[in-house]
């Protein structure tokens, strides 16, 4: 065989080789690819081990869907909603059904459409029947109400008292239609430790027995006084009572020792008597908002244990009987530690100083008062609390203006001084009290004041609170300038100027 022959034979079989060899590390590489099972020889005796991409693979077992149903679940609880939860319902056939689960059920809606309403109502039910365990959270039920609801209103009432609901918020708006009755087997739930009723007729026949509810709230519903004495016996443990536009009681006798906090908000539609009496020796926290000073009058009787009161007054015309019925009102409350009042407030209290009403001394550390920065009068109110506040350690006085209101002109205050310093005053807070319209008035009279009386002041905080975005530039500067100059009875004292700049 020639020489040439056999090159050519030699490259065919060199070829054939590499082919050989390159088919083998295919082969190799799918069965690694695989995971396939390696085998070495180790001290004489073989041991198989695992490839690299067989333990990564083998890794990456979805180590989160064997974890137990009950860690799961509280691993969704973290979600805000139960359709956020259900998402999870396409990872696996493991998370199919784990998001009905979900420990809190929110359902709101707010058309007024019955047709919307009635596919609200057909998913809540759906969601519903889906649920395996009788256990749950938190039940939120919002919706536009009409009879024809009522039947499917009962089957939840029912599903929150078989599942043992804790919180369980019931609010349904009516337009025109009857509201709906509470099943008497709800008043002995003994589950609810948070309830929320709204819109609809409470009106026991047997005892209430709500053993466990620590918080109740209750709006635009009729309460008869002897509702209200049965709503009190029957929740030993129920520490906060509010009732929103509620009407039909006269007399809040509360002699529970757990009852802590009580707030009362009413609005003009429900306005009902003259009178509104409280009695609660045990009560640290009184809230009464938008009360209708003019055409009714609140008695406190027995109010000693009282530490903090929130007095929000509605509008109306001042009169002699407004002003009087004030200064009884600030007279029950003197004893209190903490006490925020709201705009219409300082205006009637103003009313009063200008007619030569001295408010009743107070034992008051905390003051914060919500006012006005478009009327100057204002000024003498926040002074007359001020000199009835020998023990005041803390002042917020903040303004919810908009610098949106046409301009006024800003008239000097008739009373710019104190009579008294406030020996304990250390921290002061004005927020959104300086008007650009005005240049920084009525916050550097106000705050000229407190420098020369706060004889311990610590620190004065200016904060514009991001609404007076327009007071800036020169404005600004000449303020803040102003405000430094002015002479201090605290060499300690610091002015922070906070969101100016």
């Amino acid at each position: 065989m020639s020489d040439e022959r056999r090159r050519e034979i030699g490259d065919a079989d060199s070829g054939g080789g590499d082919e050989s060899r390159e088919n083998e590390e295919s082969k190799e590489k799918e069965l690694r690819d695989e995971g396939e099972n390696y085998s070495v020889e180790k001290d004489g005796e073989s041991e198989s081990i695992l490839s690299p991409n067989k333990r990564i693979k083998e890794s990456s077992i979805d180590r989160l869907s064997a974890l137990p149903d009950a860690l799961l679940v509280h691993i969704l609880s973290f979600l805000r909603s139960v359709e956020e939860a259900a998402v999870t319902s396409v990872l696996s056939k493991r998370w199919q059904f784990l998001w009905t689960e979900f420990p809190t059920l929110c359902f709101r809606g707010r058309s007024d459409d019955v047709e919307d309403t009635r596919k609200l109502v057909n998913r809540i039910h759906r969601t519903l029947v889906l649920r395996s365990v009788n256990y749950l959270d938190e039940l939120v039920i919002q919706l536009t109400y009409d009879q024809c609801f009522a039947s499917d209103v009962d089957t939840w009432v029912e599903f929150a008292l078989r599942n043992k609901v804790k919180k369980f918020h019931l609010g349904l708006r009516v337009c025109d239609d009857p509201l709906y009755t509470i099943p008497e087997v709800m008043y002995s739930c003994q589950s609810f430790t948070r309830l929320c009723l709204q819109e609809c007729i409470f009106a026991p026949i047997k005892a209430i027995d709500w053993k466990s509810l620590t918080e109740l709230f209750i709006e635009d519903v009729e309460l008869q006084d002897h509702v209200i004495q049965m709503i009190l016996s029957g929740c030993p443990v129920l520490r906060s009572l509010h009732l929103t536009d509620c009407w039909g009681y006269k007399y809040l006798n509360i002699d529970s020792q757990s009852l802590q906090e009580l707030k009362l908000q009413e609005s003009e539609v429900n306005y009902t008597g003259t009178l509104l009496e409280i009695s609660a020796p045990y009560l640290h926290s009184l809230c009464i908002l938008f009360f209708p000073i003019d055409i009714k009058t609140v008695q406190l009787k027995n109010i000693r244990s009282l530490v903090r009161a929130y007095i929000h007054l509605d509008q109306c015309h001042i009169t002699e009987k407004v002003m009087n019925d004030t200064m009884r009102l600030f007279e029950r409350i003197h004893h209190v530690k903490e006490l925020v009042i709201g705009c219409f407030c300082v205006k009637v209290l103003s009313s009063m100083v200008s007619v030569g009403l001295k408010l009743p001394q107070s034992r008051r550390e905390s003051l914060t008062i919500n006012t006005t920065r478009r009327d100057s009068n204002c000024i003498s109110g926040i002074l007359g609390l001020l000199e009835t506040s020998p023990y005041l350690e803390t002042l917020v006085v903040q303004s919810p203006d908009s610098i949106k209101e046409p301009r006024r002109d800003f008239r000097p205050v008739a009373k710019d001084d104190l009579s008294c310093d406030l020996s304990h005053l250390k921290t002061v807070t004005i927020k959104n009290y300086a008007d650009p319209y005005f240049d920084g008035e009525p916050m550097l009279t106000l705050a000229r004041i407190l420098l020369k009386r706060a004889t311990a002041l610590e620190e004065m905080i200016i904060d514009a609170e991001g609404k007076l975005t327009n007071f800036l530039g020169e404005h600004m500067i000449t303020s803040i300038r102003t405000l430094n100059s002015y002479p201090r009875s605290s060499q300690k004292s610091i002015v922070t100027f906070d969101r100016y700049i």
